[in-house]
């Protein structure tokens, strides 16, 4: 288009992105407002809509006015680049501006102009960056936006400051620091990163920070360092290694018909979970499944059952009702628990999962060490941020196992607990583990077990 043109078409560009961007709000849930305030969160609603999209009914009509298009995902994928546009326009001050095209000086675009961390001042074209990274084959959501952040400049690490800086990356870790990384080897190896550093490979310096974010955003629903934080608190602090260790309680105490009418219970109000009607019949599952579960602290958790399902006001003491209500969550909200609960009720039978019983906190230790190293790639903790509470929580996890095996063993025994996996995927964590027990350059054997955990940096 002409320079004319394009300059007066640059408020009606301006305008459709947030008309486009509205409708994807409309679509998925949420309002502008909440967008306006933390626009990340969108991408956990759209994730859940992408999944079944197009939905039945969806109207098309009238979206923007003079664009003629039936294709759906034309519409989502152009939604969602405005959204993009959005972001950049609203949290990192942008501009819709005209700009001639370099390689045509004839041609003119319409762009979003933005500084990034780095001071360097960008030009973007919305339609053009995300859409190269999502359409109907390509369905990650959180990939897309990590990519296109990071092309427009305001991905953490541009920032001059960034505290995984290359030349840090490159220091030999000290022996406690190699014991602290050699905590999350498998789940870091899993991931393809590096066992010899907290942060990125030198080598990989970008694609480690753009995984690191990914993962942080997708897996975790971790948009900002507050979220990491508490991600590491709740898996310090509780984890998965409660249910794990219920599950083993459950598995001892109930005979195998009673396990059997406890999956079985868990399914049918998984059942009326979805349907969302409270009725007496979903109730008395409830009370049922609590009496299996709980056993003589049944007694006290009754009685709280039909205010906590109603929304009420429920007096009793803050464990208890933060207890029941994240078991009524599990049991009504999660797809996939009474799946696992089953799964790992018939592992708890195989008599070395009893023998360790109480001793997979691996699982929720070694992933929070994880955590950290991701948190330092991406820009969001430094070294000292990570290295101080990761020292704690090393030795905390030396105080549980007697050898890098018996740590690992309990990892992998954690992981099947955790979820059941498939044969493939625990297989391959298997074979990460015996790989990191053969490897001479590993922190299984570059340090003892029993290394005094002491500040060495």
């Amino acid at each position: 288009m002409s320079a004319q043109q394009a300059h007066e078409l640059v408020g009606q560009y301006a305008l459709e992105s947030r008309e486009y961007t509205q409708w994807l709000l409309d679509e998925v849930g949420m309002d502008a407002e909440s967008f306006a305030r933390e626009p990340f969160d969108l991408l956990l609603r759209l994730e859940s809509y992408v999944e079944e999209f197009p939905p039945e009914g969806l109207d098309l009509t009238g979206i923007v006015k003079g664009v003629d298009e039936d294709d759906p995902w034309f519409w989502l994928r152009t939604a969602f680049s405005a959204c993009f546009a959005e972001i950049l326009v609203g949290r990192h001050g942008g501009r819709w501006e005209v700009e001639q095209d370099t390689d045509d000086p004839s041609d003119w675009a319409i762009v979003v102009t933005v500084a990034g961390l780095d001071g360097r001042v960008r030009s973007v074209d919305p339609l053009t960056v995300l859409p190269q990274y999502f359409d109907s084959e390509n369905t990650d959501v959180y990939r897309a936006m990590v990519r296109s952040l990071d092309e427009a400049g305001v991905t953490p690490w541009h920032d001059p400051g960034h505290p995984d800086r290359p030349d840090s990356s490159g220091r030999p870790l000290t022996p406690v620091q190699q014991w602290i990384v050699g905590t999350c080897a498998p789940l870091a190896a899993m991931n393809g990163y590096r066992h010899d550093r907290l942060g990125a490979s030198r080598e990989e310096t970008l694609m480690d920070r753009l995984t690191a974010l990914e993962l942080l955003f997708g897996a975790w629903g971790s948009f900002r360092p507050s979220d990491v934080r508490a991600q590491i608190d709740s898996l310090i602090s509780h984890g998965h290694r409660a249910d794990f260790d219920q599950s083993g309680v459950l598995a001892a105490a109930l005979g195998e018909r009673e396990r059997a009418e406890y999956v079985r219970l868990l399914r049918q109000a998984r059942r009326a979970g979805a349907a969302q009607e409270l009725t007496d019949a979903l109730v008395d599952v409830l009370a049922r499944l609590i009496t299996l579960r709980f056993g003589a602290a049944a007694q006290w958790l009754l009685p709280l059952l039909v205010l906590t399902l109603t929304g009420e006001d429920v007096p009793a003491p803050e464990p208890a009702k933060t207890e029941l209500e994240r078991y009524l969550h599990q049991v009504l909200l999660e797809p996939g628990f009474a799946d696992a609960e089953a799964r790992r009720l018939t592992l708890y039978a195989d008599p070395s999962f009893q023998a360790n019983h109480g001793r997979h906190m691996i699982w929720d230790f070694g992933r929070a060490v994880m955590l950290f190293r991701w948190a330092h790639m991406v820009g969001w903790f430094t070294e000292q941020e990570c290295w101080d509470p990761l020292l704690r929580v090393a030795r905390e996890i030396q105080r549980h196992y007697v050898s890098w095996q018996d740590m690992a063993a309990c990892y992998l025994q954690a992981r099947l607990l955790w979820g059941g996996g498939g044969a493939e995927s625990q297989a391959r964590y298997e074979q990460i583990v015996r790989d990191l027990a053969a490897d001479r350059d590993s922190p299984w054997n570059r340090v003892p077990w029993n290394l005094d955990l002491h500040q060495d940096w």
